[in-house]
């Protein structure tokens, strides 16, 4: 190094000794011969903060500091550099008595919100039956609680094929008819289909090994059975035998015990009825009252109005009814009616009257909120016997005339024969 400030002197360039000084540090920098590594030097952003770090040019170690603000960061940073390249020496010194700063300890993480462990009741029958009366609007019926009791303890998640199966063989045993034994199992398997949408199970068992039965037929009433009905009938049956007979309403709480006064429209004469769950296409459907029931519901309308509280139109003194058993029998026996007659029958009554008029199909499947026509084709069409005398009459006329046609034919030919003869 003195022999290059030689050679400048010598060719006569005039070197102050600052500038000097600032030389020496670049070529002591650039031409020494050692360990000496190259310089590097960063400001990199931590989770709590910024870190200033650079490798010792000496030790070749890598030293850094910690710093809240980038600002600080930044003034470290520069201060580092100009040392680094000017006083070395110095910097190394206050490596050398540095005692390392310990970094903050980072902020604890959050711990996660624990989940809440699930219930492993929610999954027995019974609980799934709460959930399906919040979800219908109204409890289970007596028959229906009877077809659930022998599944309330179980867990819905094990309830299999051979579960059904079992549980019909048992009914069938103690004298259970196999049309009554089906009909509960329907019940159940409609609360384990709920229990699908509940996300509980992923799917209910099919196919179940259980021999089939032809169900029941049933009758509906005629006009002249309706007429006795109405007449001794108590005024809440009197609204249920209009309602399903005339209207077409599904008797029970799901339809007609849960329609309201404010789900008519006294102005434009329409009953909005909320429909059962089974039609989710149509909710609630449109059913237009005729002038000549207007009267009748003006006159039920007035009677109700005595009863603060009452809300339903089918009610008993004010009072909202779930079912109609015992009134409907005492109804039947006034009537002097024998057969068996349910107050469902009262609807198929309205598709069979219907049809027999020779009123559009989907007509009447859109009144009595029924998304495929041909169920009413299907369920409702029942036949009375005098529809059946009419139509025998009407065959055997045309067997007659066609038997009188063929005698003519047969007489005319014998006549041709015994003249050409």
């Amino acid at each position: 190094m003195t022999l290059f400030l030689l050679i400048l002197v010598e060719v006569g360039v005039t070197v102050c000794v600052g500038c000097a000084k600032m030389l020496c540090v670049h070529l002591s920098a650039d031409f020494s011969v050692g360990p000496q590594k190259e310089l590097t030097m960063a400001v990199r952003k931590k989770r709590d903060g910024y870190e200033v770090y650079y490798r010792d040019p000496v030790t070749g170690k890598q030293r850094s500091r910690f710093f809240e603000t980038q600002k600080d960061a930044e003034k470290e940073d520069r201060r580092v550099k100009y040392m680094l390249e000017f006083e070395r020496e110095k910097i190394i010194e206050e490596d050398a008595k540095r005692t390392p700063v310990p970094k903050p300890k980072p902020k604890p993480k959050p711990e996660p919100e624990s989940k809440p462990a699930l219930d492993p009741d929610r999954y027995l029958f019974k609980n799934v039956v709460k959930t399906f009366e919040e979800w219908r609007g109204y409890a289970l019926l007596s028959d229906e609680r009877y077809s659930v009791k022998k599944f309330l303890h179980m867990d819905v998640r094990t309830i299999t094929r051979q579960t059904f199966s079992n549980y019909y063989l048992e009914k069938i045993r103690l004298g259970n008819k196999p049309q009554t034994v089906q009909r509960r199992i329907t019940t159940v398997r409609s609360i384990l289909r709920h229990a699908v949408n509940m996300g509980y199970i992923d799917s209910i068992p099919d196919n179940i090994d259980i021999p089939a039965c032809s169900s029941k037929e049933f009758i509906p009433p005629t006009e002249d059975e309706l007429e006795k009905l109405y007449s001794v009938a108590p005024h809440h049956v009197q609204r249920v035998i209009i309602l399903g007979a005339y209207f077409g309403m599904r008797v029970g709480p799901c339809e007609m015990l849960s329609l309201e006064w404010s789900d008519i429209d006294m102005d434009t004469w329409v009953i909005n009825l909320r429909a059962a769950k089974k039609n989710h296409r149509e909710p609630v459907r449109a059913i237009p009252i005729p002038e000549a029931f207007r009267d009748i519901f003006i006159d039920w309308k007035h009677r109700d109005s005595v009863y603060k509280e009452c809300i339903t139109v089918v009610n008993y003194y004010g009072r909202k009814i779930m079912r109609l058993q015992r009134s409907w029998k005492s109804t039947l026996v006034k009537a002097g009616i024998d057969r068996e007659l349910r107050p469902y029958d009262l609807r198929h009554a309205f598709a069979t009257n219907g049809l027999r008029k020779g009123l559009d199909v989907g007509t009447l499947a859109k009144i009595m909120g029924h998304v495929d026509a041909t169920m009413i084709l299907r369920t409702y069409q029942h036949v009375e016997l005098k529809d059946k005398a009419n139509v025998m009459e009407k065959m055997a006329k045309n067997a007659l005339r066609c038997m009188d046609n063929a005698c003519m034919d047969t007489g005319s030919a014998s006549k041709r024969n015994s003249t050409t003869n």
